[in-house]
Formats: C-alpha cells, sequence, structure tokens
C-alpha cells in the first residue's frame, strides 16, 4: 500500500487508519519501507519490542535503531499523538506491531539533487522485508484487545 501527503503530517496513513482501525486490530504487523533506495546509512530496522527477536534471527546483518519515542504535543487543549516521522507511526496508537526499514536521509532529500535511487538497494529492502513477513506471519501471535481509556480492562 502506498500513502499520500507523508511530509505534511502522515495524512495518508493516518486517514487510512481512521477508516479502517477496527480491522486493523487484527493485523499481525505493518511493514514500512521509507528512504531504503539511497545509501545514505546501512539498511536498518526499527521493530516492535515483540518483534526484535524476529528480527535479530531473520536478518542480523541489519542496523538496529530506535524510532523516534511517542511524544504528545498539547494544541488548543487538545493532546495530538506525535509519533515518529513516517508512516509507520500513524498504526502505533492502535496497537499494531510495526517495522521500519530504513537507510536514512541522505545529503540530497529534498533538494534538487534528490535523484539517486539505486534499484539494488530497493530490492534488497523489498527481500528482506519479505523475509521478515513470512516470518511475522509463521510466528504464533495472539491479538491484544483494546483496553479502554482508563486502562481498567487491561490484562
Amino acid at each position: 500500500m502506498l500513502f499520500d501527503d507523508e511530509e505534511r503530517g502522515l495524512n495518508g496513513s493516518h486517514l487510512f487508519v481512521h477508516d479502517h482501525s477496527f480491522e486493523l486490530r487484527a493485523t499481525r504487523a505493518m511493514i514500512n519501507l521509507d528512504m531504503v533506495g539511497v545509501a545514505a546509512q546501512p539498511l536498518g530496522v526499527a521493530a516492535h519490542e515483540d518483534l526484535r527477536a524476529l528480527v535479530r534471527r531473520v536478518a542480523p546483518e541489519a542496523r538496529a535503531f530506535e524510532d523516534e519515542p511517542q511524544s504528545t504535543r498539547e494544541t488548543f487543549g487538545r493532546s495530538l499523538n506525535i509519533t515518529g516521522r513516517s508512516d509507520h507511526a500513524a498504526f502505533k496508537p492502535l496497537g499494531v506491531r510495526t517495522l521500519f526499514l530504513t537507510r536514512g536521509l541522505d545529503t540530497h532529500y529534498h533538494s534538487a539533487g534528490d535523484k539517486a535511487l539505486s534499484p539494488a538497494l530497493v530490492t534488497g529492502a523489498a527481500d528482506l522485508a519479505e523475509r521478515l513477513a513470512q516470518a511475522v506471519r509463521a510466528a504464533p501471535w495472539t491479538p491484544r484487545v483494546p483496553c479502554g481509556i482508563t486502562g481498567r480492562n487491561c490484562r
């Protein structure tokens, strides 16, 4: 799936999550590939805590990194969830486990020189995403039932 309007606030992925939140609760994982066609850094994976061991087993060569921490921002008395800078962030508030694959930002990001894309790097990232998807699908998993606003029903 491709999302649009990421740069102005993850609008495409937020809209998708809003419209399909009930169905998404049964999603084993959301795998997001962003900036995988540039050689800024070695391919890295930020994984939900439940999936970190699986990533180490499937791709021990992958650079592990921590995604941006979840935070909130107050705007006119309302709290807005601000999590990460890529489309997987929209899935986190639902409890959907995420795998974020990226090579980071290169020096030409959003500039006139932003033309370099390596098909080989994209293929390598897609191959890793496929291996991770197969491993996630094969691994035992029990969906977490939402526990309400107060958390009283959490188990």
